[in-house]
């Protein structure tokens, strides 16, 4: 199956308004890890970091 850089910025974009700001952190890294240039993903993980303060 191929990666889908879209289906796991969606999680991380509904975990983050649910307010699991530790789980959109791990789904915006997780996104980076294989798409550093992922502009959606450097978005989610800068929100969730200020919120998480990591």
């Amino acid at each position: 199956m191929p990666f889908d850089a879209s289906v796991l910025i969606s999680d991380s974009r509904l975990a983050f308004l649910q307010g699991q700001y530790e789980v959109s952190l791990i789904l915006s890294k997780e996104v980076l890890q294989k798409e550093p240039e992922n502009s959606d993903a450097h978005q989610w993980r800068n929100m969730n970091a200020w919120h998480t303060k990591k």
